[in-house]
């Protein structure tokens, strides 16, 4: 990058994305959890997908090992410790849901959501792209 470029990623208030003019973006991946910056997330994730004409996916990692409410604030994953398999399926599907009621266009939008044993989200997220 150059020198402006990388000013212009330091000192801006809102996040910036930079792409080269060369660049074809084929799909775009969306991180969501059940808080409420879930839409905003996904608003953002259409748009761009609109702007590229690319594919979008919503994913949602769930991590699945002990944990507490303290470690992982969610009252899903607190709610999820314990469970059994239907439950956790419930609760997997009201996640894909919730998901899906904010979307704007359902046919263009894939929806993931993952289980998971790695404890860091990024390397579960790497961990399910490296899968497709």
């Amino acid at each position: 990058l150059g020198g402006l470029t990388q000013k212009m990623i330091r000192q801006s208030p809102i996040p910036v994305w930079v792409v080269k003019k060369e660049t074809k973006i084929n799909r775009i991946i969306g991180l969501v959890d059940d808080s409420d910056c879930m839409k905003d997330v996904i608003l953002a994730s259409e748009e761009l997908s609109y702007l590229l004409n690319s594919s979008l996916e919503i994913v949602s990692v769930w991590q699945d090992y002990p944990m507490t409410l303290t470690s992982y604030a969610s009252e899903y994953a607190a709610a999820y410790v314990g469970m059994g398999a239907a439950e956790r399926e419930g609760i997997l599907n009201k996640m894909r849901k919730n998901i899906q009621q904010n979307l704007s266009d359902e046919s263009k939008t894939k929806v993931r959501v993952e289980m998971t044993q790695n404890p860091k989200v990024a390397h579960a997220l790497v961990e399910i792209l490296n899968e497709d």
